[in-house]
């Protein structure tokens, strides 16, 4: 019986053992997820409506206010001659998934709030922190849209077309 080679690992110039995409993305998702559920849990003191006000608007303003800067990074790296290969975050597909976890931790933490009031923003923030550590990673690909390829046809504003333009097409 031959014996089963070990899975490959990556190496960085300085020796040290670099974490595969998949578990880089899955600590990610794991710490936004600790992130979201310590504000829930501390602000449980609060109305359930301002604590789902309170993390839709962390949720939704992060990608929104980094939008325009990762764009100037791309536009960089592109006048520096890199490819522009890299698949961007759908900021609708983002804020629409962000709003079902916050009506759902809002209607969760209703419900239990009726039984055990105490108890309910623990387990909405657990629930929390587990729905984006879990389920995260697992649907990051429906959150993202391929790179625009190079090479195909231009898409410009209907004003910058020429009259010559429009008669050939």
């Amino acid at each position: 019986m031959e014996p089963v080679p070990a899975a490959p690992t990556t190496t960085t110039t300085t020796g040290a053992t670099a974490t595969s995409p998949g578990l880089r993305d899955a600590l990610r998702y794991l710490v936004v997820g600790l992130v979201i559920g310590a504000l829930w849990i501390a602000h449980s003191d609060e109305p359930v409506w301002a604590h789902a006000a309170r993390t839709l608007a962390v949720l939704v303003a992060v990608p929104v206010l980094a939008a325009p800067v990762l764009a100037w990074w791309r536009r960089r790296a592109a006048s520096r001659g890199a490819p522009d290969d890299a698949p961007r975050l759908s900021l609708v597909r983002f804020v629409a998934a962000k709003a079902l976890l916050v009506a759902v931790a809002l209607g969760v933490d209703l419900l239990l709030s009726l039984w055990s009031p105490v108890a309910a923003d623990v387990v909405v923030a657990l629930g929390l922190v587990g729905a984006v550590a879990v389920l995260g990673p697992q649907y990051h690909h429906l959150l993202v849209v391929p790179a625009a390829r190079s090479g195909g046809p231009v898409r410009r504003p209907a004003a910058a077309i020429t009259a010559e333009e429009r008669r050939v097409r």
